[in-house]
C-alpha cells in the first residue's frame, strides 16, 4: 500500500490543530520544512520562519501573518479573517512549503547524515514533543530548587579555585 508523506512548515503546530479536529497524523510519515531547514540549510542567517526561508530561497515575499491578524487589522484570530484573504494566504503557504520541501528533500536524500538526523532523530523527537505538549509534564519544583542551590554552590567554589589559580579576581 502507498502511504502519503505529510509535509508542513512548523508541523507540530499543525499537528495540534488537526488533532483538535480529530485528525491524527501518527499513522503517516511526516516531514517538517522548518526542521529540514535547520538540518540542512547550514549557512542560514535569516531564521526558520516560512516567510524568511521563502524570501531566502525564492526571493518571494509572502503575505505576512500580521496582514491578516494583529494590531493593524484589529483581528485577533484567523477565524475573523475574510475567506478570500485567508484562502490566498493559505495557498501561498502551501505553495511555499512545497517549494521548500523540493529543495530540502533533495539535500536530505543526498546526504546520509542529514537523512539519518532528519528521519531517525528529528521527526521522532517532534512526535515526542507533540505528545508531551498534549499530556503536559510534571515539574518537580523542590528538586529543581535544590539542584539550583547546589549548582550555585559549585559555581562559587569553582570561581574561588579559578581566582586562586590566577592569583587575582576578574
Amino acid at each position: 500500500s502507498c502511504q502519503a508523506l505529510i509535509v508542513a512548515h512548523n508541523l507540530k503546530f499543525d499537528m495540534h490543530m488537526l488533532f483538535n479536529m480529530g485528525i491524527d497524523l501518527f499513522s503517516h510519515t511526516f516531514a517538517c520544512t522548518m526542521v529540514a531547514a535547520w538540518v540542512c540549510d547550514l549557512d542560514n542567517d535569516v531564521g526558520f520562519s516560512l516567510d524568511a526561508l521563502t524570501l531566502r530561497h525564492y526571493k518571494l515575499e509572502k503575505i505576512p501573518t500580521s496582514a491578516l491578524i494583529g494590531k493593524e487589522t484589529k483581528r485577533t484570530s484567523m477565524l475573523e479573517v475574510p475567506l478570500h484573504e485567508l484562502s490566498q494566504y493559505a495557498c501561498e503557504d502551501a505553495e511555499a512549503t512545497f517549494k521548500l520541501w523540493s529543495i530540502f528533500s533533495k539535500k536530505i536524500q543526498n546526504n546520509e547524515e542529514f537523512n539519518h538526523l532528519f528521519f531517525k532523530i528529528e521527526m521522532p523527537v517532534l512526535k515526542v514533543l507533540f505528545e508531551m505538549e498534549r499530556a503536559g509534564v510534571h515539574i518537580d519544583v523542590p528538586y529543581l530548587k535544590d539542584l539550583a542551590h547546589n549548582l550555585e554552590k559549585n559555581i562559587i567554589n569553582l570561581e574561588k579555585k579559578i581566582f586562586e589559580f590566577c592569583s587575582f579576581e576578574f
